[in-house]
C-alpha cells in the first residue's frame, strides 16, 4: 500500500499509449485463478460516480506457473517521495523477481 494514496498515479508520457490504461475485465474468471493486484481510480463527477478499475492481475496457469496480465506501462507509474521502490518491492512480493 503506498505511504501516500492521493499521490500514486500514472504519469502518461512513457509512451502514446500511456495516458490510456487498459482496465481489466475479471468477471468471467474463477477467483482463485486470477487476483486484481492493482486498481486505479477512475473519478467520477462525485466521489459516489467513482469507479475502481482493476489494472493488473496474478494468475495461476493451469500447467503452474503464474502469470501477470497489465493494462498499464509499470515504468509509467508515479509515486510519491516516501514511495520510492514500491514498485520493486511489489514486484518481489509476487514472486516475479528475486529480491
Amino acid at each position: 500500500v503506498p505511504a501516500d494514496a492521493a499521490a500514486f498515479k500514472l504519469k502518461g508520457d512513457l509512451s502514446a499509449e500511456s495516458d490510456e490504461p487498459v482496465p481489466l475485465d475479471l468477471t468471467g474468471v474463477a477467483p482463485e485463478k486470477c487476483k486484481p493486484i492493482l486498481k486505479l481510480t477512475k473519478t467520477g463527477a462525485t466521489p459516489a460516480d467513482n469507479v475502481d478499475l482493476t489494472i493488473a492481475a496474478k494468475c495461476q496457469r493451469k500447467g503452474g506457473g503464474t502469470l501477470v496480465v497489465s493494462g498499464v506501462e509499470w515504468a509509467d507509474i508515479e509515486t510519491a517521495a516516501a514511495d520510492r521502490g514500491l514498485i520493486k518491492k511489489w514486484m518481489n512480493n509476487l514472486g516475479l523477481v528475486k529480491p
